[in-house]
């Protein structure tokens, strides 16, 4: 745990932390707004749930660190309660009438000075967010669906933060366009196209239109990356590096990785790239154990601690610190 709050690092400043905007259609105040995108069953409600959990443990060990949560329309305190009796979050329903939205509230205190930040964690299903892509089938959005997805896309647009979910299981590592897991039919089968669709179309939208609010910070997550560890090492890179990492989307996100350079070219954004993996139990042959809707059980060790990466989910929030005020 020692390293887990070496990790922490509080940020000072002097003078009374100043008043927060109020969002004109939200119930939260805050001065800067991040939204976790990406493509559907990329992982990021077990991202946020994540986000909310390491953050907690930090408010309990760090006497000058703390946190609260606000679930408004989410189920992000079941998420993480969930995580720590070994179940997934269950998926992000789409084109709901509403955004599945929580608040992450930070401070970083001293005695007469202190920085906060509060992140309104907009986890939007990846359906309503394939932007600029045609639908079919059964992801086919009726009239109401379609105009609430365009809601959202501006709601995610004027973000002044983003925390990129990609998929690192559904890239295209191997030959033969084999995938540990595809895409589902309705979309495009590379999730590269998709995701750098779906982010490009925020990145244009805030280039063309100088009353946007420029991409001040971009998380981009990893997620699912224990899945590719063997292959990975076998290509001879470490994704639990950055390096590892912008090997791995150079070979299977190299449109993304193309439109996240371009971004710090263009806003000058600061980039900070984060491995993501929640263990699961195996029995004694190395099978994964299942709960019978064969979903994978997670890892609970003692105390109820959920087995995951937390020293870098510490660290992303150590990165999300520099943008309290």
């Amino acid at each position: 745990m020692s390293k887990l709050l070496d990790a922490l690092n509080p940020f000072k400043t002097s003078g009374p932390i100043p008043q927060s905007e109020v969002a004109p259609t939200h119930m939260y105040q805050y001065k800067n707004r991040w939204s976790l995108i990406g493509t559907v069953a990329s992982g990021k409600s077990t991202i946020a749930a994540c986000i909310v959990y390491t953050a907690r443990t930090l408010s309990f060990r760090h006497r000058k660190f703390y946190a609260d949560v606000v679930d408004n329309t989410s189920t992000i305190k079941q998420d993480v309660s969930n995580l720590q009796r070994g179940k997934f979050p269950q998926k992000t329903r789409a084109y709901n009438q509403y955004a599945t939205e929580s608040g992450l509230l930070l401070w970083w205190d001293e005695m007469w000075s202190g920085k906060s930040l509060h992140i309104p964690i907009c986890d939007v299903a990846g359906e309503d967010l394939q932007l600029g892509q045609q639908y079919s089938g059964s992801m086919k959005p009726g009239p109401a669906a379609f105009s609430q997805a365009q809601r959202l896309k501006e709601y995610v647009r004027e973000s002044d933060g983003v925390i990129l979910v990609a998929p690192a299981s559904k890239g295209l590592l191997f030959k033969g366009d084999l995938q540990i897991e595809p895409e589902p039919a309705d979309i495009a089968f590379d999730p590269d196209v998709n995701l750098s669709d779906m982010f490009g179309g925020i990145i244009d939208y805030k280039r063309t239109h100088q009353s946007s609010k420029p991409l001040k910070g971009c998380v981009i997550v990893l997620s699912k990356c224990d899945l590719m560890f063997p292959y990975a090492e076998k290509e001879g890179y470490d994704i639990l590096t950055q390096r590892g990492m912008e090997d791995f989307m150079e070979i299977c996100f190299p449109f993304t990785k193309m439109k996240v350079k371009a971004m710090q070219r263009v806003f000058n954004t600061q980039v900070k790239w984060v491995p993501s993996f929640v263990d699961v139990e195996h029995d004694g042959n190395g099978n994964i154990i299942r709960w019978p809707d064969k979903s994978p059980k997670v890892l609970v060790k003692d105390k109820r601690q959920v087995s995951y990466g937390a020293m870098y989910y510490a660290d992303m929030i150590n990165f999300l610190g520099q943008f309290a005020v």
